[in-house]
């Protein structure tokens, strides 16, 4: 078993599954907003996570289970395309993946011709992070795909008619 912390959720493998956990981030919340208070940049910066500002400080506490749900009915929407499968999901509380291998050095030349990295050429996310990535049978998929993609996979994952892209094989 190998425990892992991201900023919005707390991940456990587990043989073959991934259990994504929502964190909750209440005192990180608190101290944020009295930095924020000090250079009255609370508005602008909530408005990041929504556009009136106490939805957004919601949107901020409830990040992890954002997340969660995100990935979940992404998965739903795009389950032919080269996502890791999203197996279970409670609530948004708890999210069961499938869990893929690490990319190998071999494996991260194949990363170039999927399709979701070469539309993200020029982003400064995580998406352009192989660590993003896995191998499942044989595929390379994106494991993290909670952040704001959307049209990165309607362009990328499906054409318009909705069926699948020939997805590139690892050799």
């Amino acid at each position: 078993m190998i425990f892992l912390f991201g900023s919005t959720r707390f991940v456990i493998l587990c043989g073959p599954f991934a259990i994504k956990i929502a964190r909750f981030r209440p005192i990180r919340a608190i101290i944020r907003l009295w930095q924020l208070l000090k250079t009255r940049e609370v508005k602008r910066e909530l408005q990041k996570y929504h556009k009136q500002p106490v939805l957004g400080g919601f949107a901020y506490l409830m990040a992890g289970v954002i997340a969660n749900r995100t990935e979940y009915r992404r998965y739903i929407k795009y389950n032919h395309c080269q996502l890791v499968p999203t197996e279970f999901s409670f609530l948004g509380l708890l999210n069961v993946q499938r869990r893929g291998k690490q990319l190998t050095m071999h494996d991260r030349s194949a990363l170039r011709a999927q399709a979701l990295w070469q539309l993200s050429n020029g982003r400064t996310d995580d998406l352009r992070s192989a660590r993003q990535f896995c191998s499942i049978g044989g595929r390379v998929c994106l494991a993290d795909y909670a952040s704001d993609i959307e049209d990165l996979l309607k362009r990328a994952l499906c054409n318009d008619a909705g069926t699948d892209l020939d997805p590139h094989k690892l050799k």
